[in-house]
């Protein structure tokens, strides 16, 4: 915790005194709820930056704020989630119920009773299913909805910093301003998948709203969201997403201004378009299922296993010309063990002369090496001396100093 007051406490606690914070602190507590230090029993303070956040650039291009992660897209899927209801037709005559959350604790991992890995969006969703909405209803009505349904897991995106180019990859370098980042990772840590890439893009191109592509590099560690964790507790289709942002948890983090209402516009057309759009595709199951047959089901003619057995002979015919040489070389290797053998007299010449180079190359070494310390004791005591005469001449001459 921050210090409050570097004013010292004149002598020890009374012993009715039985606070565990700094005595001044209580104080002020008490002044700013107009109540006595003693009935203050507890408290949950944050500390906040609280200045006010501001516009910057040029052109007022960028946002200076603190906790932009995740404000930034709390407030723009807010937004949108409003615009998309302002008309009352538009809910009357959709066939779909359009929620909007807002989680806590994301950045601590998000295991708490309001976080998204609780039961919290499971069990409200499981009550609206249940509500009186139709007599008929399915058992598995609920299940049904959720597999039918589009899940935006709105985050913050790190943009390329002008300093670091080098940590993003070529192709995916999100920049403040140019749209809603998509970001993408194949380990899980982001729940994109091609199929609600697809479905995100197509509406931002129909409506002419910019969006960008992110992948992490290989070589860097990646962050999540509480994308991978819905999509696996719910088993709902999910995107991760967000606007591009520099400085992100620093205590002022930049954001780009543009990029709020773009983001807006994007997440109402989502609301209102999704479903109407996710009629027209279509996974063709039939089709893989065919593609998967014909590879495992190959006519067995005589014309296509020609060429199969023509490689298979190759490869043999390659394994045995391998052997052999394999033979041949352990062949090599066997005569040159039995080598010293035969020529005892021979081999001891050849290692005396070889014991006298090393000799002469050890020595060379240690000269050089204490040469070379030589020269470094001269250059110090050069140095040394120069610094005594300069001493010197200092002392001598106080009166010009």
């Amino acid at each position: 915790m921050p210090i409050f007051a570097q004013k010292l406490l004149n002598g020890e606690k009374s012993e009715n005194d039985k606070t565990k914070h700094h005595p001044e602190m209580m104080d002020v507590l008490a002044k700013e709820l107009n109540t006595e230090v003693s009935n203050i029993k507890d408290f949950d303070l944050v500390l906040y930056d609280t200045n006010k956040s501001t516009l910057g650039g040029l052109n007022d291009e960028f946002i200076f704020s603190g906790r932009l992660d995740n404000q930034l897209m709390a407030y723009t899927g807010l937004q949108g989630y409003v615009r998309a209801n302002k008309d009352i037709t538009s809910l009357t005559e959709s066939s779909d119920c359009r929620i909007y959350v807002s989680f806590d604790h994301e950045e601590i991992g998000s295991t708490s009773d309001r976080g998204a890995d609780s039961a919290f969006l499971e069990t409200i969703l499981q009550r609206i299913m249940k509500m009186e909405v139709s007599q008929e209803i399915s058992p598995t009505a609920y299940q049904e909805a959720i597999r039918k349904s589009y899940l935006c897991s709105a985050d913050v995106a790190h943009a390329v910093h002008p300093n670091y180019p080098e940590k993003h990859e070529a192709q995916h370098k999100p920049k403040l301003n140019e749209g809603m980042v998509i970001k993408t990772n194949f380990n899980q840590r982001y729940a994109t998948t091609d199929l609600t890439a697809l479905l995100f893009k197509t509406i931002a191109e129909k409506n002419n709203l910019p969006y960008q592509d992110f992948v992490v590099r290989n070589d860097s560690p990646c962050g999540s969201t509480i994308g991978p964790i819905l999509s696996s507790k719910l088993g709902i289709r999910t995107i991760d997403v967000g606007c591009a942002q520099l400085s992100m948890h620093s205590i002022r983090e930049t954001g780009g201004a543009k990029d709020v209402e773009t983001s807006i516009e994007l997440f109402k057309h989502i609301l209102e378009e999704f479903s109407e759009l996710d009629e027209k595709f279509e996974i063709d199951f039939e089709w893989l299922s065919k593609q998967t047959d014909e590879q495992t089901n190959q006519p067995t003619n005589e014309k296509i296993n020609q060429p199969t057995n023509e490689k298979i002979n190759q490869t043999i015919n390659k394994k045995v010309t391998q052997q052999q040489k394999n033979e041949k070389i352990s062949l090599q290797i066997n005569e040159h063990i039995d080598k010293p053998i035969k020529n005892k007299s021979k081999n001891i010449k050849i290692i005396k002369n070889f014991i006298k180079k090393i000799k002469k190359y050890y020595n060379k070494v240690v000269s050089y090496v204490s040469n070379f310390y030589k020269k470094q004791r001269k250059m110090q005591q050069r140095t040394e001396n120069k610094q005594k005469t300069i001493i010197k001449k200092l002392v001598n001459n106080k009166s010009k100093i």
